[in-house]
């Protein structure tokens, strides 16, 4: 009898062992349970704030950017460094030398939150500038830099003279030394062995002294209905080749020897505007 009741016992202990290891195995899952869950949706929402402050990769497409550009005129986003802002814009500015100019500029603004920040300092700056209708190409650079890890750096663009040939398909400029620094040389080397009078009189003279003579501007507005920049080439050499011409004399000359002499300015313009900016 005694033997009876201690197996019972036993099997009592036993079976309460087994409940408190069932109850404590139950209890472990649910906890793991627990904390994965918790820590699935603590991931879940970090990421989710993460993004919702990373504008979507969509935003960046050109198509996009070149919306933005073309409806409201400018595009500024956060650059990849998150220090600055990388801006695109359709913009319009005032040259003393080449008059009005519309182009597209891509450049970096330091965010007033930077270290280097200073309030007293302009923080426009590293722009790279792209003739108006070179879109595909100046929003390829935008999205070049703003992915960059240097945004700050400029990618090269065009120069403003450059942008002011191309915007207007012509050599024609308010600055006449532009013209004659692009023209001079293949006009020179046209008008040798062409006519004894000038081949002559070039042949007395250095290239320093027929630059210094063909630089002079003297007019900003065409004259008889001659591209000024040729009304003044043209009167540059009236000066070298003949002695001592008076105003009216030269105007005169210039006026009717032009339908002589236009036809090597058109295709030295044509010839550099080809090599030089590949307009055809």
């Amino acid at each position: 009898m005694e033997f009876l009741n201690e197996f019972l016992n036993i099997l009592v202990f036993l079976s309460h062992y087994s409940l408190a290891s069932d109850i404590i195995t139950m209890f472990t899952i649910i906890g793991i349970v627990t904390c994965v869950f918790l820590i699935t949706m603590n991931i879940f929402y970090i990421v989710k704030a993460v993004v919702k402050y990373i504008p979507s990769r969509k935003k960046y497409t050109k198509d996009f950017i070149k919306l933005k550009l073309n409806t409201l005129g400018i595009l500024e986003l956060t650059s990849s460094n998150n220090k600055g802002s990388l801006i695109i814009q359709n913009f319009t500015d005032n040259f003393y030398k080449l008059g009005k100019i519309s182009y597209i500029r891509v450049y970096y603004r330091l965010s007033p939150e930077s270290e280097n920040f200073n309030k007293r300092i302009h923080h426009d700056c590293s722009f790279d500038f792209f003739p108006i209708d070179y879109v595909d190409e100046a929003v390829n650079t935008f999205i070049k830099r703003l992915e960059s890890s240097n945004p700050n750096s400029c990618e090269g663009g065009y120069t403003i003279e450059n942008i002011h040939v191309i915007n207007n398909k012509k050599l024609e400029f308010k600055d006449h030394g532009s013209y004659i620094d692009l023209v001079l040389d293949k006009f020179l080397k046209r008008l040798r062995n062409k006519d004894k009078v000038i081949d002559r009189t070039l042949s007395y003279l250095n290239r320093t002294d027929i630059y210094i003579k063909f630089i002079i501007n003297h007019g900003e507005e065409n004259i008889h209905n001659i591209p000024y920049n040729r009304y003044n080439i043209l009167y540059s050499l009236c000066e070298l080749i003949n002695k001592d011409p008076d105003d009216k004399f030269i105007d005169n000359w210039v006026k009717e020897n032009y339908e002589n002499f236009s036809p090597i300015l058109e295709s030295i313009e044509k010839e550099i505007l080809l090599e030089k900016y590949n307009i055809s």
